[in-house]
């Protein structure tokens, strides 16, 4: 028998051997779930099961109040709104910050309030900053990245504070976002609290136009 006429014979038993092979599934053991897996990283989440790998130790200026953010480097210096301040904190190697993987950072007690609101933005998860005129709204209520409307609602009480954080870390998209908020709520009843916030962060242009008012 030629050897074209035994490969022929033995392809269907070849085939049918195929067919019967079954893998074994492996044991996921306490890895995460599909479902977590899918979930939009946040700094919110466990900080070793979303593997986060940068910490920022937060303090108000006089360290009266202090707070601790795992978060994740890759979300803050190359997000679509990255933070400048950190990507370059994460590209100089030779920073004491990076042999540590962490940040320690000062704060006024404004600003110190809503950084988690900052991190919610530069996440994609945006706050809103609701009328805390209005007792019976929460000072932030979190909504997911799915919901989040094009326009989110501020408060003139917290603007100013956003805008330093926007230049402090340098993100543009919130900068601009600040700046039009302020510039549409500016006004001749919000014209003194600008002017105070103002003061405290030394946006001078900001309150040279609520003096104009």
């Amino acid at each position: 028998m030629s050897l074209y006429r035994r490969v022929m014979t033995l392809q269907p038993a070849i085939r049918k051997r195929s067919h019967s092979v079954a893998f074994d599934e492996w044991d996921d053991g306490d890895s995460p779930s599909a479902e977590s897996s899918l979930r939009q990283l946040s700094w919110r989440q466990d900080a070793t099961s979303s593997f986060s790998d940068w910490t920022i130790y937060l303090s108000t200026v006089d360290n009266s109040c202090k707070a601790v953010y795992h978060v994740h480097k890759n979300v803050l210096g190359t997000g679509l709104r990255c933070s400048q301040y950190f990507a370059r904190l994460f590209l100089s190697g030779n920073l004491s910050e990076n042999e540590g993987n962490s940040s320690s950072i000062e704060l006024e007690k404004t600003a110190f309030d809503i950084f988690q609101e900052f991190l919610d933005y530069v996440y994609g998860q945006a706050s809103y900053m609701v009328n805390m005129d209005d007792d019976d709204l929460p000072l932030a209520v979190e909504i997911t990245a799915e919901s989040v409307p094009k326009t989110a609602e501020w408060h003139h009480n917290r603007a100013v504070a956003m805008l330093h954080l926007a230049r402090y870390f340098r993100v543009k998209p919130l900068f601009k976002d600040a700046t039009k908020f302020i510039e549409e709520n500016l006004n001749t009843i919000t014209a003194v609290n600008y002017m105070i916030e103002a003061d405290q962060y030394g946006e001078e242009k900001v309150r040279a136009a609520a003096e104009e008012l």
